[in-house]
């Protein structure tokens, strides 16, 4: 649903927050037994910042506590998260089978090493195995990825930026969410939605919105308390998501203007803001921040 709430950094100025919640893709069982299917985005320019990486990856996921469609993301989501760890050298998950929706959050946080700017997926044939004869069979999707993973040679060092939110579970529609920012370095602040089907979008700021510049040693909380409430929501026909929010920052004396690279309420496929994003963020810093829904 969409709350009406005021700008925190220009009075008077109503804006609509942009959904948290994204339409379920329409997957029926059969595109799982066809051929490869590919989803290509366009390459990145090259950046002598930046080192480009092709990987490969599979991810899997058990339809176990969860419907076949998150299980599809999910296993999606670990592929992604997988590549990114070989590429970047590191390790950040550590179950090769997705059996638990907190594992997701893990996962998303492989999204602050590198960034996948293009990607071929294959789905595989559904697996299946039962662990108990008087249980029906549990249902595996796996899905191989080869992807460009963009790299930076050298990590951010930008100085202070701390984000939190007031909690990581939020009831849908009821318990309201608040993002709390501050930072050490005058800075440009851009807070984004990466949702359960990993498409993003930027909350913060708005079209009509001046960019808001926060300085050094200060904070701002988004939304303000009296300017509206900040609710969220699992993907239709879900009962549980795992989602975050990812702050961003830029010096303030950054020809780049948040706006003029990113539009809001404008989804974008994981691929296509990491384009935009692996760009730019090099001279910035990030927090990404998990976060559970339910109904």
């Amino acid at each position: 649903m969409r709350e009406r709430i005021m700008c925190p950094c220009v009075q008077n100025i109503p804006l609509r927050l942009p959904k948290m919640m994204s339409c379920s893709l329409l997957l029926c069982w059969l595109c799982l037994l066809c051929p490869a299917v590919s989803a290509v985005a366009e390459s990145a320019p090259s950046s002598a910042s930046q080192q480009h990486i092709t990987v490969s990856a599979t991810g899997r996921c058990a339809v176990e506590n969860f419907t076949a469609q998150q299980a599809q993301r999910l296993a999606l989501r670990q592929a992604r998260a997988l590549a990114i760890e070989k590429a970047a050298g590191v390790n950040v998950t550590s179950s090769s089978l997705v059996t638990n929706g907190r594992l997701a959050g893990d996962f998303i946080k492989t999204f602050s090493t590198g960034r996948i700017i293009e990607e071929t997926l294959h789905w595989m044939p559904v697996n299946q195995y039962q662990n108990d004869p008087a249980r029906p069979p549990i249902i595996e999707y796996s899905v191989e990825l080869h992807a460009v993973v963009a790299i930076p040679h050298k990590r951010s060092t930008y100085s202070g930026l701390k984000a939190h939110l007031n909690q990581n579970t939020f009831h849908a529609r009821m318990e309201e969410m608040t993002i709390s920012v501050s930072t050490r370095t005058d800075s440009k602040i851009a807070i984004f939605n990466i949702m359960a089907d990993d498409t993003v979008t930027m909350l913060y700021p708005a079209a009509i919105q001046e960019e808001c510049l926060l300085n050094a040693h200060s904070s701002m909380t988004f939304p303000k308390q009296e300017d509206g409430s900040l609710l969220v929501a699992p993907l239709p026909g879900n009962k549980r998501d795992t989602e975050a929010i990812l702050v961003a920052a830029l010096p303030q004396k950054s020809p780049i203007h948040w706006n003029d690279v990113f539009t809001p309420d404008e989804q974008l496929s994981l691929t296509d803001f990491s384009i935009r994003y692996a760009a730019i963020i090099e001279h910035g810093g990030e927090v990404i921040l998990p976060y559970e829904v339910f109904e």
